[in-house]
């Protein structure tokens, strides 16, 4: 499993707005904000993105991971100084990210560094609460291999349609012929 650990307050990947420059024929699309919210941005994902690279690094990885892939990501969140202390609050509020652009943010700041395409994700569990200090935690696995029909073939999502007839029938006869 692959661990990162990513310190900063974290930034939703927000959406894109398609502009026209002066003297320009086609418009082009950025991100969505202002220019501090545009910069915000984009430090976060590449601080995700170092921590991806050291990883790889560290672990003398050279290749983008190319196989199904299922992520957890642990958003850790400043608790407003106007909080009480004392009750319990979830960080729902208008400055707390919405959990899917969160997540959207880092995993297109992991493909083409960590993997090849966050297609790969087939699996993505989010969760966003109060801690000390900000920022996110990631954990990467490959996905489960399963056997599901108990005929040695594993399926890397976890799924694989039924065999047709022809085979089933088959399947059904050697069995019985070697009862």
């Amino acid at each position: 499993m692959i661990r990162l650990v990513v310190r900063g307050k974290p930034v939703t990947q927000g959406s894109h707005v398609a502009i026209l420059p002066k003297h320009a024929t086609k418009p082009i699309v950025v991100e969505g904000g202002n220019r501090e919210a545009r910069q915000r941005h984009r430090d976060w994902r590449n601080a995700v993105a170092s921590e991806a690279r050291r990883w790889m690094s560290e672990h003398e990885r050279t290749t983008l991971i190319r196989s199904p892939l299922v992520v957890r990501m642990t958003f850790s969140m400043s608790l407003a100084a106007s909080k009480p202390k004392h009750t319990r609050w979830w960080p729902t509020g208008k400055g707390s990210g919405d959990v899917d652009k969160l997540a959207r943010a880092i995993l297109d700041s992991m493909t083409g560094v960590l993997f090849e395409d966050d297609a790969q994700v087939v699996g993505l569990v989010v969760a966003k609460d109060h801690g000390d200090p900000p920022g996110v935690t990631i954990e990467v696995e490959a996905a489960p291999t399963v056997d599901v029909y108990g005929d040695g073939w594993t399926s890397d999502v976890n799924w694989r349609p039924a065999p047709p007839p022809a085979v089933a029938i088959a399947r059904q006869a050697a069995e019985r012929a070697s009862a």
